[in-house]
């Protein structure tokens, strides 16, 4: 039998099967004379048509077995719907739920919300109340999808399969992920693209697992008793470190190495996550999540799954000691199950979050151990032979230098991450490739694997096996190659025409990246960057506990890799254009996955963060149960960046750990600035006030000396407040001597002293928010102060 074109076949009847029954005009497309015959080069046309067939009769024992595969993959994918399919455009029914509606720790749940149909983008991730959907919408959606297939295959040459099912994977998730796979309420959360790709996934690892073991009988698959299937995970270690320890604040550009460290890292995550693909023969499809740098990925448990599982992990860890000494790992994790365990996912990801720990507790074992489990003393010394003696790199300040960069004497990583740097901000394709490359544009990944970047269309080469074209779903420019679109959080802040260098009448040339000095001076007042942190709360307990429920099963592979894919559409896609088309003068380190750090004017960061919140309370259905907390520590742009990292890592962890004083909701869910951790719903009047108090104070009606008298008394005041020392207490009587003898009296005449008196008085109320949050309102204003 000619395994590849089978195994092609049976991948795409996984992705097109269901589809084609229930759109008889896409059925008429896709089984057309003229689109099989396209299609023969790539799949068995024959085995396809009996596939995705209706009620027909065989006696081919394999085609049997291979269409009771597709069943069992299809119900593994939403392994609880199993009511009659109802055609997508007959009559009124309910559109997708969402998914994040449904999430649940320990508070009640709110009404449910639904997803327009709207193909995808950022903006229509936002759920709204069912009336809000207009349901005119999901036929045209629909005709969309049609007419983009039509074009697919018209203008395709399916040369290979990879480029066929790419680009159909794209348009699936393009115009399929609002539309319901059940239309009757059952399952209505399960969009179908979601559906259609795990399916695929898991039809390829049946396959792929049988045709191992060359058993090709029906029963053990109705089993489902049987392990299967392999979770894998992929997790770095040292991150933090990597990024943020960059000795110097001024060489080598620090902005752009900065950009392009987090970059290179996400990139270099999903290059590892293609090799592991490559290696077992599987489709893109079985990433089952990929964000915010660690990726999960479905493999067959064949014989040789642990034996290649093992190989990867060594030349990995050899890789990473040769490249950054180990200060940078990879550690992979995995854990097999079966059929039934699709069920009850979250428990398979909490299996793995166990033997993950246990690995992260050990990094590079393999590499530093030998078999006899000694320690490999000869991987613990760096070569430093042929290295040009330039010295230490003075970006990094710990590898040899090994060349020359505008004056600066930079290591083989600094000059790679300037040169990324540069290019970053009009990149709007990325290529990899097999192969080593080098030139403009090009940067080496692990064994081989390289990739480019582009600020045009790519060209034609034969090593490139995927195209990825960034925040962008339309990829028909892209049909030469396997293609995919990522949201990608990119934006840095560049020159416009007209603007002027710093301390200097001279123009900017234009496109040039921002630095940091340049970012700072765009805040009001003290030129001061704010670095902004922030995470989804709970999130490990959400995706493994938040779907388990005693009425109904939710907790399946396709509702968790819709949540995995929704949250990483908000930080990567939705962060992305907010800061580029609101807060331009702001950086994005990083955002993906549930976690974002972004640098800029301190004021911005304070209004982003508020933003960022709203916007994910609206994303997130308004479901109480799932959360964000951020940290945001204040700096000059020359304290070294990894400083002011930890400081807002610190803060973070007081929004985490602290419980708002005011409250009694319990920690998390909150903001931490000015040594303030405060709850979301108070920012907004407590950045009213502190707006307020600037503008007094730059207008001259109250003075520096007595803003900063009352950052003592709030000092003062946190003693009794939080310790219940009455010596805190002392904060009133001077509080009230200040107010008398700095302020004017309350019956003046000038309405403006008045409410500057009033505003005074109300610091008196030792339970009011102004009082309890009084360092945030003047941390605020005295940064804020423009003399």
């Amino acid at each position: 039998m000619q395994e590849g074109r089978e195994y092609n076949t049976v991948i795409l009847a996984a992705l097109l099967g269901k589809m084609l029954k229930l759109m008889p005009s896409l059925k008429s497309i896709v089984l057309s004379k003229d689109l099989l015959e396209k299609l023969s080069v790539i799949i068995d046309k024959n085995l396809f048509k009996e596939l995705v067939a209706e009620n027909t009769n065989t006696n081919n024992q394999f085609i049997l077995f291979i269409r009771h595969l597709l069943n069992c993959a299809e119900e593994y994918a939403s392994i609880e719907n199993k009511l009659p399919f109802q055609h997508i455009s007959n009559g009124h029914s309910i559109p997708l739920a969402s998914t994040f509606s449904y999430l649940q720790l320990d508070k009640p749940l709110n009404k449910t919300k639904f997803y327009k149909f709207q193909q995808l983008s950022p903006d229509n991730g936002f759920p709204v109340n069912e009336e809000e959907v207009d349901y005119k919408d999901r036929d045209v959606l629909m005709q969309k999808f049609e007419s983009d297939f039509l074009d697919m295959v018209e203008k395709l040459k399916p040369t290979s399969f990879d480029i066929f099912y790419t680009h159909l994977t794209v348009l699936l998730q393009k115009y399929l992920w609002c539309i319901p796979l059940n239309t009757d309420g059952e399952g209505s959360d399960i969009g179908w693209f979601d559906y259609l790709k795990n399916t695929a996934a898991i039809a390829a690892c049946l396959y792929k697992y049988y045709w191992d073991i060359q058993d090709f009988d029906v029963s053990p698959i109705n089993e489902g008793s049987k392990q299967q299937f392999i979770l894998l995970v992929g997790d770095f270690s040292g991150i933090q470190r990597y990024l943020f320890h960059i000795s110097s604040t001024g060489a080598g550009g620090i902005a752009k190495r900065l950009r392009a460290r987090s970059f290179y890292l996400t990139v270099l995550s999903e290059a590892i996550s293609h090799k592991i693909l490559h290696e077992f023969d599987l489709p893109l499809l079985n990433i089952v999540m990929a964000s915010g740098g660690n990726f999960y990925i479905l493999l067959p448990n064949t014989e040789q799954a642990e034996h290649r599982i093992k190989k990867l992990q060594q030349s990995f860890d050899e890789w990473f000691l040769d490249q950054y000494g180990g200060e940078l790992s990879l550690n992979l994790a995995h854990t097999s199950f079966s059929g039934t365990d699709f069920k009850q996912f979250g428990n398979v990801l909490n299996r793995l979050s166990g033997q993950l720990g246990k690995k992260k507790s050990r990094p590079l074992f393999d590499c530093l151990v030998d078999a006899s489990g000694k320690w490999n003393e000869e991987k613990f010394i760096r070569a430093f032979e042929g290295k040009k003696d330039l010295g230490l790199c003075q970006g990094c300040g710990k590898n040899l230098a090994e060349k020359m960069t505008e004056s600066w004497a930079l290591c083989e990583h600094c000059s790679k991450d300037l040169h990324m740097g540069r290019l970053l901000p009009k990149a709007r394709y990325i290529t990899f490739s097999r192969a080593s490359a080098s030139g403009k544009g090009f940067f080496p990944l692990l064994d081989g694997y390289s990739f480019r970047l582009w600020s045009e269309v790519p060209t034609t080469d034969e090593t490139i096996y995927l195209a990825v074209k960034l925040n962008d779903t339309n990829c028909k420019e892209l049909f030469e190659f396997p293609a995919s679109f990522r949201y990608i959080a990119n934006y840095v802040p560049t020159a416009k025409e007209g603007d002027k260098a710093d301390y200097s009448d001279h123009e900017m040339p234009k496109d040039i990246v921002y630095d940091f000095d340049h970012v700072a001076a765009r805040s009001i007042g003290r030129e001061l960057l704010g670095y902004l942190k922030a995470d989804v709360d709970y999130l490990g307990s959400l995706l493994i506990f938040g779907l388990m429920d005693e009425k109904r099963n939710l907790n399946t592979i396709s509702r968790i890799s819709t949540l995995s894919r929704m949250l990483d559409i908000f930080f990567s896609g939705w962060i992305h254009q907010t800061v580029q088309n609101e807060f331009p003068n702001c950086y994005i380190v990083f955002s993906g996955g549930d976690d974002l750090l972004i640098i800029g004017p301190w004021n911005e960061t304070i209004e982003l963060s508020k933003k960022i919140n709203d916007a994910f309370r609206k994303f997130t259905a308004d479901n109480l149960n799932i959360t964000l907390s951020a940290g945001i520590a204040f700096a000059k742009p020359k304290i070294p960046v990894s400083v002011v990292v930890k400081q807002a890592e610190e803060k973070l962890e007081c929004s985490k750990e602290e419980v708002d004083c005011l409250s009694e909701e319990g920690s998390r869910n909150q903001l931490t600035a000015f040594n303030e951790t405060v709850k979301w719903n108070r920012v907004e009047t407590l950045l009213k006030d502190a707006k307020l108090l600037a503008d007094w104070l730059n207008e001259d009606h109250i003075s520096s000396g007595f803003v900063h008298n009352l950052t003592i008394y709030n000092t003062i005041f946190k003693r009794y407040q939080k310790y219940g020392e009455s010596y805190g207490l002392r904060f009133l009587p001077l509080l009230c001597y200040d107010i008398v003898r700095n302020l004017p009296p309350i019956d003046d005449k000038d309405p403006q002293k008045r409410l500057v008196r009033l505003w005074a008085e109300e610091l008196k109320d030792i339970h009011g928010q102004r009082m309890n949050f009084l360092g945030f309102i003047t941390g605020y204003a005295l940064n804020a102060n423009r003399r």
